[in-house]
């Protein structure tokens, strides 16, 4: 649990838009330079050529789901369901018997908490499965004493967790999770499958029960998110993504200033943000997860708290004290706060305003250059970037590149 108690702490939240590290020009450049800005319709051609590419191969389950034995289980038993079995109920949701593919797609988009099974399965929800009349029935409940508060046990939200069957409404089931998407989602259906197929970025508004009554991102927003994910080395994906989500909280919930934090959780206030801002916001969150946690986190380094010029406090601890050390200086107000946000603000400037941070921050920039963009830079080429000219055999992952937009 403690990888998901830091990302709580690690948030942007600040009095006004001048703390960014980046200039709104800057972000304005890239965004007109770099940004992919695509139809619905572009979105769904995508989708429909990937899963159907994904359909012909040999299944593979998500790595949340292969640690969970009810579901690996539950897995095994539809690969070798009886050909008559013809139709799936997922929570009461109708489906003509679907490729393995779409129905762990579906399963997976209106789980309620993946991070939780991860970590401990048993002790969380159960799944069961039943055959009857042709029909495959899944139905998954919480178990007593379950933290959130939307399980069958305790239904107050809008979107009550593990009920699916409204969403039928009479039509004829869908056989393909697109269709099955759409039925569920609405509107945000496109952008929520997108994000999962292209960054494995889970944006439904079921993936958390705190938001169960928040729309999902936006659109806007949403390709915000996905345009941050872009941006980043593909050698960075491992580790910036690999805790997948991102959600809107219900309007509200948050504080002014408060806009999002590195665990995924996104503020109404985001809303008040340009597109190109929200771009930063998010590549930020994602730059705390690039430095690292435990003994793995760079801003935890000597050499990162010489360059940032802070000192610790005290004993080592998860989320220890510090201080300024004289006549340090940081790339924005924000980065005065402590290391991580130091960090995370110089980890965007590198990104968007590189020969800015050269100018400014010369340890910094060949820290991140070195130590965490493994020498890709984006002085001359703002979209893809460039590599240093240094053998591979230097550092094997260089041959990790940029994806391209």
């Amino acid at each position: 649990m403690k990888k998901l108690i830091g990302l709580f702490i690690f948030t942007i939240s600040l009095d006004g838009h001048s703390h960014f590290s980046v200039e709104e020009h800057e972000m304005q450049n890239f965004y007109r330079q770099c940004v992919r800005r695509e139809s619905d319709e572009v979105l769904v051609a995508g989708l429909n050529s990937s899963f159907e590419t994904q359909r012909n191969q040999p299944f593979s389950p998500h790595p949340i789901f292969a640690q969970d034995t009810q579901y690996a289980n539950l897995f095994q038993f539809y690969e070798n369901l009886p050909e008559n079995i013809d139709q799936v109920e997922i929570d009461g949701f109708r489906m003509e018997r679907p490729s393995l593919f779409d129905l762990e797609m579906v399963l997976r988009l209106t789980e309620i908490d993946e991070a939780e099974i991860s970590w401990d399965p048993d002790n969380n929800f159960s799944l069961e499965y039943t055959v009857s009349n042709g029909v495959l029935s899944i139905r998954r409940s919480c178990r007593p004493g379950h933290r959130y508060r939307d399980c069958p046990e305790n239904q107050t939200s809008a979107r009550p967790a593990y009920q699916l069957a409204r969403f039928n409404r009479g039509a004829e089931p869908c056989s393909d999770a697109i269709c099955a998407a759409q039925r569920i989602f609405g509107a945000s259906a496109t952008e929520i499958l997108t994000n999962q197929s292209r960054y494995q970025l889970n944006t439904s508004p079921y993936r958390d029960p705190d938001v169960a009554d928040s729309n999902g991102l936006s659109a806007p927003t949403s390709m915000a998110l996905r345009n941050a994910a872009r941006a980043l080395p593909v050698h960075l994906y491992p580790q910036a993504l690999h805790f997948e989500q991102f959600f809107a909280m219900e309007p509200g919930q948050g504080r002014p200033g408060l806009i999002a934090n590195a665990s995924g959780r996104v503020f109404d206030e985001i809303e008040s943000y340009s597109p190109p801002r929200r771009i930063q916001v998010f590549y930020h969150e994602l730059g705390h997860r690039a430095h690292g946690f435990g003994d793995d986190n760079h801003t935890r380094s000597e050499e990162w708290l010489s360059i940032s010029g802070f000192e610790q406090i005290g004993e080592d601890s998860f989320l220890p004290d510090y201080r300024t050390v004289e006549g340090r200086s940081s790339v924005s107000p924000y980065g005065n706060t402590n290391p991580n946000e130091d960090f995370a603000e110089a980890f965007t400037m590198y990104r968007f305003a590189p020969q800015r941070l050269q100018e400014i921050s010369p340890e910094r920039y060949r820290y991140l250059r070195d130590n965490i963009y493994n020498g890709l830079e984006y002085t001359t080429d703002i979209c893809n970037g460039t590599r240093l000219p240094i053998p591979q055999s230097d550092n094997p992952s260089r041959d990790e590149t940029q994806v391209v937009f």
